[in-house]
């Protein structure tokens, strides 16, 4: 942080400030004149950093496998994939969809990230 001759308080590098490390800086700050003789004040300062959403989630496996047999009824888990993510709060929250590949009738993932069978296996199929 740097304080300006005015008084305001700013930000020297803000890639130092990273709320999952540290939710509040305190330091102290003076204040002077120096004619006609020195007088000085000083008060502490206490920053509150506000988390942000910086982090984006992390997979806790590169792949992840599930099995089914041709006579599982509609609805049979598969799998349930996990991930987290190093911000807090609601910025940690978490949702699971599928966005490409396989065959989006025959398998959902709710938000929660459960992958359930969503219809009939065919043994032609």
């Amino acid at each position: 942080f740097g304080v300006s001759n005015n008084g305001v308080i700013e930000v020297a590098d803000s890639s130092l400030l990273d709320y999952e490390s540290v939710q509040h800086i305190q330091f102290t700050a003076i204040a002077s004149i120096t004619t006609p003789r020195l007088r000085t004040a000083q008060t502490t300062v206490i920053i509150q950093l506000d988390d942000v959403n910086d982090n984006r989630p992390l997979f806790t496996s590169d792949a992840f496998t599930g099995a089914v047999s041709l006579d599982d009824p509609i609805g049979t888990t598969v799998v349930n994939l996990t991930a987290s993510d190093a911000d807090s709060g609601s910025n940690a929250d978490i949702m699971f969809d599928v966005v490409d590949g396989g065959n989006n009738e025959l398998f959902t993932v709710t938000a929660s990230g459960v992958v359930t069978l969503n219809g009939s296996l065919d043994e032609t199929a």
